[in-house]
């Protein structure tokens, strides 16, 4: 399948760029840098296989992105399309539209983009190593040494790895593995079970020892314990002694401590809470009645509201219609009436009426109006048709014309039917002559190459003789015997080495094997201590330097302690000693008892301070008022009676009253008479009266005497009543009471209302003096009941005192300046003790362990430490000790385990020695099997092994040539038959039937066809224009009829229109397009109307609403003392004033009735804090009544007794266990509880040292035992470990049949890679030469010779090449330019292989030339030549001497040149045809176009520079640069940023 030719709509720098006439053999596309080369390969890629992941293609050049590509094949015509994000389109002559990847992927016989980077299409850079032609397809490399692409070479390469790992597990001569485990382990339970057989009979003996020591053991194990517990006993009695003491004091103190009394719950705390609270409450009550007096003063300080409030309603409505009454808005109302007035006077001037009365006259009855609209259409209709109609007239005349001119035209038009009949087959005949004419130059080439084929093969068969004809054919066997070959070759060299090691590794095992032993012999010596022994001594010498620092320290610390002790004392003062300390009690709750007492004293004489000031106070108040700080006077009124007779005057100052009231009215008189005067002179001698009763003398005498001069003055201006008018009188009753009440106060029944107020001011001043004494007695009797709870709290502190063992004269002040101190000295007494303690415990420990480890010490040549220095010296050294025998031992372990290892590598050693010798005679066998087959194959008999390979080479080689030779004359018949067919044509078709001949007949003939078509064209196009200009003439005839009969229907409409006017009330010269005009603005004069009619209305009202406000301003203005406005402006400002005192007023009323709510709070609060002070003082009361308590405190001291005595009772209970603790399992024995009350120390002491004595005796003799169990048991488990004879020989069973069972696995690994070897050698040498064979002779004609074959290494992961000589290099020694060869050749020979499964496709080579000398690169143009006539091959270069090789070596080949940057004067915005992105595309491109950059340049380049000229992504420069490094095609220079790179030629 070749490409044709290709579209790009949008794509890098191309837009709607086509490019036609590609060759269906060789095409070179040159062009300079940035032409656009590597876009075009990126355009193909893009349409058949959409954008690479992470791309991100761009049109730059504007275009939609995209095009098609048009191949031509077998099938015929295929055309591929993709644009955009669309779904690619394949298309086919004659068939449907085909839609997606997957029939792109049909088209091009399944050819992914992976395979058709890796193999169609490459640059130089893809040719740097086997690596670079798996990338596009893995399959590809088992077709290369499988010869298939189905993966089998990999899935056996797979199997046999994973046998292999089977068969190392299995067996490894030099390392450890399984079977040689089991070999091992079987010798090792050999020599174990000859060692337990001899062993067997000593081990009776051995239990029977065992058994004897357990005995004795046991007995001394309890006789030690037995010591161990009467020693235990008496130490516990020993120091419960202690706690006993402890405990007779605690019993004693609690039989001193009196009862007390407990107390339910939280009662004390209720208690003092409630007497708390009624403290509280009595100030709470005498800040509300402060507060109350304050709040009544101020509101008598306010003024009255004024009389504007009352009118608050009308001021704020005022204020909120200030806003509409002010001079603007009536200025506003005043010229909307006259803008009104213009309006409506301009509307009338433009509808074309005088006055209003004319637009009165006018009528808008809509029939009227109708047929007005009518007639105008009419009319308009009537003009516009007379226009139409000449329009039609001039149109059709134009017609008519060009209708003529066109039918002359056509007529003059030439036919050439015979040109149109051949035009597809000279079309087609054009589109395939490119194609065979480079079928012509590939026959040509084929004939070349046939001979050369030919004149190859006649000097090799001669050389090989006939023999070599039928190795040839059996080339599968012949592969076979040389890999066998090879490898017997590898093996013997192997096996040869093997046995050289091996002999090496025998001597040397057998020289350390010796030294070994002779070093176990020097490390096996025995050892002073035991282990273990020696860890103990190191304990405990560890132990006794750490005894010896914290002796020395507990020394110091005691001596800081007596200074301390002294410091403490002397801080104290006199009355304090260390004894005094020692019997002072610290505990918390004594401490608490001292804190209370001290607490209540302080109280107490608080109360007495305040007691003894309100004294004083009270008799302050009572010298003010001028009363005997003394008792009352026998006989004096008491404040009882005193409030009685206060009664009896208010009942008296009553009838006074009416008394008088009575002796002022009279009879009658006419009229209104005097009657209203006396009245009013009642009232006010009545409130006179209550004024003097209140305090107020002197406004009550002021009032009471206006009251008697009204009186008088109206008895003095109307005359009296006559004798025998009737008068009231008070009833005798009431006059006999009043007399009554005055006698009981002391004051005459003639005494008026001024001698009654004197006599009740003197009757108040008694009753406060009265008052005033008693509270002084009260006063005097707290400070006595005060002085009284004082002398009580200090007799309770000196208890305290008492009770915690302080000095009784310690006053209350003293006790928290004296309590950290006494805190301290009890601390510090306590510290003493422990100390003291700690020194004897450690002292002791030191002994015990010094007389355990002397005799262990003199065995090591050491002694007893005798101070710090001495056991830091003892733990050195037996750290020393310990270092050296752990070095001994880890030396002995070392020995031991270096002569295993050197025995075992002996028997490794002989055991590979003996393989080695094994494997060489079979491989000599195998070399005379291989002889016999050389043989066989038809090799000569004098040929020698070495030699059978280069023999049946050449033979294969010869086989090969011929086999090429008959597929190039295959292929040579087969194009010549397509020529032939195409000449056949051509003859019949151009020449024959067109009579035209030469060598441009094909042009010739395409351009009389084109013509013919053309002309033809033209024609038809011709004769549509015709068509359509009639269509156009019969058109106009119509319209033509239509509007002159249109014309007939409007006659008399202007004699319509003008009486419709005079109907309507409209101007008679109105036309018929100025009718709406007109209605327009007559509808706009009449809104005018009606909006000046409502402007002056408004202006009416408004001056009406004014006036009215101004006058409700006024008035109100008035009553609050104001001017009253004279115009809207003042106005504005008076009701802002007015407002203002109306919020005045209003803060005023709001600051009154605050100070009324506030008063109204304050005696509520006052009534609320009485209530509380009564009930909670109540409360109190009751609950000392049910308790049986006086007061507060004697509950106290209640609760301080308990507490005392049971902190006394917890401290015996604490005593007495500690004493049970101290005797530990013997607490419930009366036998011990008795001794401690009747104590013997010293007989308890021997006791203790004599059961210690035994103890010590009875572990000695243990010890011994367990040592000698030790040693027995040592030698019981050395010949136990062995095991029994039975299980080594039941182990030994079980391991032999492992051994055998691995042994037969093993074989069956073996035979099973041996079979898939020799399967996949066979499968290989017949497959692969498929490729291989046409890559050795792409290699052979590429080289000139120099190598003649390409072959796979053992491992088939890399190439060998084999020369002219016959000798052999890899592919990594290559040089560059042959290295990119060989890897081209291998492409070359794969893409010959695919055609044969999945067609042809084009080939697109990027500058593969560049790195190859003048003479191979002329010979791979040839050889590119000969691929090129069985595949198309399109080749890019920027290289001008390129083309022109390949044009003048490839016969048929063609030159496509591009212009830079595509034709334009610059480059298109923007950084390339794939952007720079992360994408695998543009990583796997960055060392191509890095390349292409440096093969341009002469210079060195740097970093920067060679990425701003390839526009890669930096991201990918350092992988692309090593690369390129790494393939050896470019060399640098420098260090950093100066480093620089060029390429190598």
């Amino acid at each position: 399948m070749a490409l044709e030719g290709l579209h790009i709509e949008g794509f890098g720098q191309f837009a709607g760029y086509t490019l036609e006439g590609l060759s269906a053999g060789l095409t070179v596309v040159h062009g300079p840098n940035e032409a656009g080369k590597s876009s075009l390969m990126n355009f193909c890629l893009h349409v058949l296989f959409g954008p690479e992941r992470g791309a991100k293609p761009r049109a730059l050049a504007g275009g939609r992105l995209g095009g098609r590509l048009r191949f031509r094949g077998p099938g015929g015509e295929l055309i591929i399309e993709r644009l955009g994000d669309e779904e690619p389109r394949v298309r086919r002559p004659g068939q449907p539209e085909q839609v997606g990847q997957a029939a792109v992927q049909r088209a091009l016989g399944n050819v992914d983009r992976g395979l058709f980077r890796a193999v169609y299409s490459f640059a130089l850079a893809d040719l740097g190593g086997f690596d670079k032609l798996g990338e596009g397809d893995d399959a590809l490399r088992d077709r290369l040494f499988t010869g298939s692409l189905i993966g089998a070479g990999r899935s056996v390469a797979a199997a046999d790895r994973r046998l292999g790992e089977r068969e190392k597990l299995l067996w490894l001569p030099r390392a450890s593995s399984r079977l040689k485990q089991l070999v091992e382990r079987q010798e090792r339970l050999l020599s174990e079970l000859q060692a337990a057989r001899a062993e067997a009979s000593g081990l009776e003996r051995l239990e029977l020892e065992y058994t004897e020591q357990a005995r004795q053991h046991g007995s001394a194990k309890a006789e030690a314990l037995a010591a161990r517990r009467a020693a235990q006993r008496l130490e516990r009695r020993l120091a419960a002694l202690l706690h006993q003491r402890e405990l007779d004091r605690r019993l004693a103190e609690l039989s001193d401590l009196p009862h007390g009394r407990e107390l339910r719950g939280s009662v004390l705390e209720t208690a003092l809470r409630l007497e708390s609270e009624c403290r509280s409450a009595s100030s709470a009550l005498q800040h509300a009645q402060q507060r109350a007096r304050e709040r009544q003063t101020e509101l008598e300080g306010l003024p009255q509201p004024g009389a504007l409030l009352a009118c608050a309603s009308e001021v704020e409505a005022l204020q909120r219609e200030a806003g509409a009454h002010g001079p603007e808005q009536a200025e506003r109302r005043h010229s909307a009436r006259e803008q009104s007035a213009q309006r409506l006077s301009k509307a009338l001037s433009e509808a074309g009426l005088p006055d209003s009365a004319a637009l009165g006259r006018v009528t808008f009855d809509e029939a009227v109006l109708a047929e007005l609209r009518r007639a105008a259409d009419r009319a308009r209709f009537a003009e516009e048709a007379e226009r139409s109609l000449a329009q039609l007239r001039s149109e059709q005349a134009g017609l008519q014309a060009q209708l003529e001119r066109g039918r002359e035209a056509l007529a003059a038009l030439p036919q050439d039917a015979l040109a149109l009949e051949q035009r597809d087959e000279v079309l087609a005949l054009r589109r395939e002559a490119p194609q065979v004419e480079s079928l012509r130059g590939a026959l040509t080439a084929l004939e070349r190459r046939i001979q050369d084929l030919r004149a190859e093969i006649e000097p090799l068969a001669a050389q090989l003789g006939p023999a070599a004809r039928g190795v040839s054919q059996d080339e599968a066997a012949h592969s076979a015997w040389v890999a066998e070959a090879r490898a017997h070759r590898r093996e013997r060299e192997r096996a040869d080495a093997a046995l050289e090691r091996a002999e090496s590794e025998r001597a040397q095992a057998d020289k350390r094997l010796g030294q070994a032993q002779r070093d176990l012999a020097a490390q096996a010596q025995p050892e002073a201590l035991e282990p273990g022994q020696l860890e103990a001594l190191l304990e405990g010498a560890d132990a006794c330097l750490l005894a010896a620092r914290d002796q020395g320290r507990l020394r110091g610390e005691l001596e800081q302690l007596e200074r301390a002790e002294r410091a403490c004392l002397e801080g104290l003062g006199a009355p304090w000693s260390l004894d005094r300390l020692g019997e002072a009690h610290s505990d918390a709750g004594r401490l608490e008892l001292l804190r209370s007492a001290q607490r209540r004293v302080a109280a107490a004489e608080v109360e007495q301070q305040r007691a003894a000031a309100a004294l004083a106070e009270r008799e302050l108040d009572c010298r003010q008022a001028g009363v005997a700080a003394q008792a009352a006077a026998p006989g004096a009124p008491s404040a009882r009676q005193l409030a009685e007779w206060l009664e009896a005057a208010d009942e008296a100052e009553a009838g006074l009253q009416a008394r008088a009231l009575r002796a002022l009215a009279g009879p009658p008189a006419r009229g209104p008479g005097r009657w209203p005067l006396l009245a009013i002179a009642a009232l006010l001698v009545a409130l006179g009266a209550l004024a003097l009763g209140s305090g107020a003398a002197e406004i009550g005498v002021g009032v009471l005497a206006l009251g008697l001069l009204l009186a008088v003055g109206s008895l003095i201006w109307f005359p009296r009543p006559s004798a025998a008018a009737p008068r009231p009188d008070a009833s005798g009753g009431d006059q006999r009471g009043l007399a009554a009440l005055l006698e009981r106060l002391g004051l005459p029944a003639d005494a008026d209302l001024a001698a009654l107020a004197q006599r009740r001011r003197e009757l108040r001043r008694q009753q406060r003096d009265a008052e005033l004494l008693a509270e002084l007695a009260r006063a005097r009797q707290g400070a006595a009941e005060a002085a009284a709870r004082v002398e009580q709290a200090r007799l309770a502190w000196r208890q305290g005192l008492a009770q915690a063992g302080w000095p009784e004269a310690i006053e209350p002040a003293q006790f928290d300046a004296l309590l950290p101190g006494v805190l301290e000295g009890r601390r510090l007494i306590q510290r003493r003790a422990d100390l003291e303690a700690s020194l004897r415990q450690s002292q002791t420990a030191q002994g015990d362990w010094q007389r355990g480890a002397e005799p262990l010490l003199a065995r090591l040549g050491l002694s007893l430490p005798r101070d710090e220095g001495g056991a830091r010296r003892l733990g050195e050294a037996l750290r020393q000790q310990r270092q050296e025998a752990r070095d001994r031992q880890q030396r002995l372990l070392a020995a031991e385990r270096s002569a295993v290892e050197a025995r075992a590598a002996a028997d490794r050693a002989a055991q590979a020695l003996e393989q080695a010798a094994a494997q060489r005679e079979a491989l000599e066998q195998r070399g005379q099997r291989l002889n016999l087959e050389l043989r066989a194959l038809g090799a000569p008999a004098d040929t020698a092994l070495e030699q059978g390979e280069d023999w049946l080479r050449g033979a294969r080689r010869l086989g090969e040539r011929r086999r090429d030779l008959e597929g190039l004359e295959r292929q040579r018949e087969v194009q010549a038959l397509g020529v032939q067919g195409f000449d056949q044509r051509f003859q019949a078709s151009v020449v024959q039937r067109l009579g035209l001949a030469g060598p441009l007949a094909l042009e010739d003939a395409w351009a009389r066809v084109q013509r013919a078509h053309d002309f033809e064209q033209a024609r038809r196009a011709a004769e549509g224009d015709l068509q359509a200009l009639e269509r156009q003439v019969r058109e106009f005839e119509v319209k033509r009829g239509q509007v002159q009969e249109r014309l007939r229907h409007l006659d008399g409409a202007a004699q319509d229109w003008r009486g419709l006017l005079e109907r309507a009330g409209l101007p008679a010269g109105l036309g018929p397009l100025s009718l709406e005009t007109c209605l327009d603005g007559v509808r706009r004069a009449r809104d005018a109307g009606a909006d000046h009619e409502r402007s002056e209305r408004e202006w009416r009202d408004g001056a009406a609403q004014d006036s009215r406000w101004l006058q409700a301003l006024g008035r109100l203005c008035a009553l609050a003392g104001m001017n009253a406005p004279g115009d809207l402006r003042s106005a504005q400002q008076s009701a802002e004033l007015l407002t203002r005192a109306l919020s005045e007023e209003r803060r005023r009323a709001g600051l009154r009735a605050k100070a009324e709510e506030e008063l109204s709070s304050a005696r509520s609060q006052l009534a609320r804090a009485e209530d509380a002070v009564q009930a909670k003082t109540r409360e109190l009361a009751d609950l000392l009544r049910e308790l049986g308590a006086e007061s507060v405190a004697e509950l106290e001291r209640w609760k301080r007794d308990f507490e005392a005595r049971a902190l006394a009772e917890e401290r015996v209970h604490l005593a007495r266990k500690a004493r049970d603790a101290a005797l530990g399992e013997w607490a419930g024995d009366g036998e011990e509880l008795r001794s401690l009350e009747a104590p013997d120390e010293a007989a308890w002491a021997l006791e203790r040292e004599s059961a210690l004595e035994l103890q010590r005796a009875a572990e000695a003799r243990a010890e011994r035992c367990i040592e000698e169990q030790a040693r027995i048991g040592g030698e019981r488990t050395r010949l136990g470990q062995s095991r029994s004879v039975p299980e080594l020989e039941l182990e030994l069973g079980i391991v032999r049949t492992q051994i055998e069972a691995a042994r037969r696995e093993l074989a069956v690994l073996v035979l099973a890679r041996a079979l898939l070897a020799r399967t996949l050698k066979r499968f290989r040498d017949e497959h692969q030469p498929k490729v291989l064979r046409r890559a050795g002779r792409f290699l052979e004609v590429a080289t000139g010779g120099i190598y003649t074959a390409v072959e796979p290494d053992e491992n088939g992961q890399t190439f060998v090449l084999e020369d002219a000589t016959g000798g052999r290099r890899r592919a990594e020694s290559l040089s560059t330019g042959t290295a990119e060869l060989l890897y081209l050749v291998l492409r070359l020979g794969l893409v010959m292989d695919l055609a044969e499964g999945r067609g042809v496709l084009p080939l697109v080579l990027d500058d593969v030339l560049v790195n190859l000398d003048p003479e191979r690169a002329a010979a791979l143009a040839r050889l590119l030549g000969e691929v090129a006539a069985l595949h198309q091959v399109l080749l890019l270069t920027c290289r001008p001497e390129t083309r022109d090789l390949l044009l003048a070596s490839v016969p048929g080949a063609r030159a496509i040149d591009l212009p830079r940057f595509a034709g334009r004067t610059g480059p298109v915005a923007g950084s390339d045809n794939e952007p720079r992105s992360s994408g695998e595309a543009a990583r796997k491109q960055a060392p191509t176009r890095l390349l292409e950059i440096l093969g341009n340049s002469e210079e060195p380049l740097g970093k920067q520079e060679l990425i701003e000229r390839s526009g890669i992504n930096e991201a990918h420069w350092q992988a692309a640069i090593r690369e390129l490094e790494k393939s050896g095609v470019i060399e640098s220079s420098g260090e950093g940023r100066g480093r620089r790179y060029r390429h190598k030629r």
